[in-house]
């Protein structure tokens, strides 16, 4: 019975958890639309930078990159790999962490979830490796 109320009190956590972690990683394999810095100048760049909130190091490496469009795309895929990276590994730290209160069906679909989850996360990190 105990088993059976641990289990009704995980269900809404693990299923925020996955929200989270199924939002950020559709986020992190879509590609943005590319951001056309042609024909701006210097001056415009710097202040385009300074309202948007890039860290001091993505400044840095947006400043020297000659194509302005292919690195702020790198930027935004790392930091929505990395958002991704993050969500995925609560949801999937808090399943495996709580497995042993599921039901063994309910466990086996949580368990295909995490999966799948983890496959497509593996598939885009690939593609953002060197």
């Amino acid at each position: 019975m105990k088993l059976h109320d641990k289990e009704y009190d995980l269900f809404p956590e693990l299923w925020s958890l996955l929200i989270k972690a199924y939002s950020s990683l559709g986020k992190s394999v879509m590609t943005p639309p590319p951001f056309d810095f042609s024909g701006m100048e210097k001056e415009k760049i710097e202040k385009w930078l300074q309202k948007n909130n890039f860290t001091e190091n993505e400044k840095i490496y947006f400043k020297k990159c000659d194509d302005k469009s292919l690195t702020l795309n790198k930027i935004i895929e790392t930091r929505d790999i990395n958002d991704a990276t993050d969500h995925l590994t609560n949801f999937s730290t808090s399943f495996r962490r709580n497995s042993i209160f599921l039901n063994p069906a309910v466990r086996a679909k949580f368990k295909q979830i995490d999966d799948a989850l983890t496959n497509s996360w593996f598939k885009k990190f690939r593609r953002l490796s060197p």
